[in-house]
């Protein structure tokens, strides 16, 4: 699958915001994560946790010519780990794709204040599954005290032993959703790796493995390491169908409105009219994208596959389909449609900052204190409106 892409533009006025790429003489300085090239183009890495389709409107900016005009190429730099927002601090990437909870988690010493200028997937869209080693759950999928058929389920032993969910990188916000349901539901954590239960008269525990890199999480599965997941598309697709696992069970994206993967910079990046002017061309080419692939989702919920859903498809064939069949893609597009992952225009609500980080506050991994005005800065989704 792609790691790097790339399209060389010519530099034109930023019509949105009036600011030249070029001639901004010294009122320009050094931005990290920004290369310039002798004939004025830009290099700008983005980092990403794992490739994606839930950022496939980011992919798609760049991969359809909507920064043809920028004079601007995009480079992804894949981390697992956590090293995603750790290259951004370091100075290595300009941007991170990510949950603003990472960013504020990932901060704490480092002198870096993060901030997040355009919304890419507005759902959390983190599901869990299970190994068809299991039984198909297909009970109450309400996160209260009171289910019992949903925490009986978590309780079972697989050859006579506790059930263990893989869930990703810890401190992660995939890692933190499944943490965040185990105490809603009355589990207690014993540890990063247990979480035990006691009540309605029963008492048991859950093992979590913390996958650091989100692409071994089906593996760990097939090799018996774990019977439960939480995958994300393509590999939840892929997983499906090939019968490693059944279809989620659990879905986040019922939490709402939430800044899952949100494009976010720091506020030095944005200091000088150049860097205004690079942040402004990124942001308003996924506006644009996140625009087309709504109405992808229209078409999806009236029954009609039109030519805006057949783009969309294209697309992600285009991203993912050296790696990935093209049924695993079409469900993965589906569920997307579906579930509605991503934003309809870029904005990023107060609403879905503080469920954010009322999950990861839930889980006490971080309580640290937040603004929206330090958190986002919606100027350049609104230029591009």
């Amino acid at each position: 699958m792609k790691r790097m892409l790339s399209v060389l533009l010519n530099g034109i006025v930023l019509l949105t915001t009036g600011i030249l790429l070029n001639g901004c003489g010294d009122k320009s300085a050094k931005i990290n994560g920004v290369a310039k090239a002798a004939d004025g183009s830009y290099t700008v890495t983005i980092s990403e946790p794992q490739h994606s389709l839930g950022y496939l409107p980011i992919y798609i900016a760049q991969n359809e010519g909507y920064l043809k005009d920028a004079k601007i190429k995009l480079s992804y730099l894949t981390g697992g780990g956590g090293a995603h927002v750790k290259s951004v601090i370091s100075g290595d990437s300009w941007a991170v794709i990510g949950s603003i909870d990472s960013n504020e988690a990932a901060a704490v010493g480092s002198g870096v204040e993060f901030t997040s200028i355009v919304n890419c997937a507005a759902k959390a869209n983190v599901y869990i599954t299970a190994a068809t080693v299991l039984p198909d759950y297909k009970g109450s999928l309400e996160l209260s005290p009171d289910n019992t058929e949903l925490i009986e389920y978590f309780l079972q032993l697989y050859n006579g032993k506790p059930v263990t969910i893989t869930a990703g990188r810890y401190g992660g916000t995939p890692n933190v959703l499944v943490r965040y349901m185990l105490v809603k539901l009355g589990f207690k954590e014993v540890s990063p790796t247990e979480y035990s239960y006691s009540g309605n008269g029963m008492s048991g525990t859950l093992y979590m493995v913390n996958t650091a890199d989100a692409s071994a999480i089906k593996a760990t599965v097939e090799t018996g390491g774990a019977q439960m997941a939480n995958p994300a598309d393509p590999m939840l697709a892929a997983g499906v169908l090939d019968g490693t696992w059944y279809e989620p069970f659990i879905k986040f994206h019922n939490l709402g409105d939430f800044a899952y993967s949100v494009l976010s910079t720091t506020w030095g990046a944005l200091k000088t009219e150049e860097g205004k002017a690079i942040a402004q061309n990124i942001v308003s080419a996924i506006v644009k994208s996140l625009k087309k692939c709504e109405l992808a989702r229209q078409e999806y919920l009236a029954g009609a596959k039109g030519e805006n859903y057949e783009w969309l498809l294209k697309c992600a064939k285009d991203e993912f389909g050296a790696s990935y069949s093209e049924k695993d893609l079409v469900t993965c597009v589906d569920r997307a449609l579906e579930d509605a992952w991503w934003s309809p225009d870029g904005s990023i609500s107060k609403q879905a900052l503080d469920i954010d980080m009322e999950v990861m506050a839930v889980t006490g991994i971080y309580t640290g204190a937040y603004t929206y005005e330090k958190c986002v800065d919606m100027e350049f989704v609104n230029n591009a409106m």
